[in-house]
């Protein structure tokens, strides 16, 4: 518990000061946290751009072992949203 209180304190952090954004996939049916979808600046770049260097996103994420059939599901519903 101690690592996840980690994560999601760093999560927040990075939220807060527009480093990565992650976002809880929750089930239509009880709202149950199913997932997750982290989007962050590939390893190694900042967040931002220029004209010379558009802005690129690295995005991952998961769902739970007993919801496995919706990890294509949510891949492409990112997929649908992002530019």
């Amino acid at each position: 518990m101690d690592d996840d209180l980690r994560d999601l304190e760093r999560h927040a952090q990075d939220l807060a000061a527009r480093r990565g954004f992650t976002y809880t996939v929750l089930s239509t049916d009880a709202g149950d946290v199913i997932g997750c979808v982290y989007i962050y600046p590939p390893r190694g770049h900042g967040p931002g751009g220029s004209a010379e260097s558009p802005r690129h996103a690295s995005v991952r994420s998961w769902v739970r072992a007993d919801r496995a059939a919706l990890d294509p599901v949510l891949h492409d519903a990112v997929l649908a949203i992002m530019p």
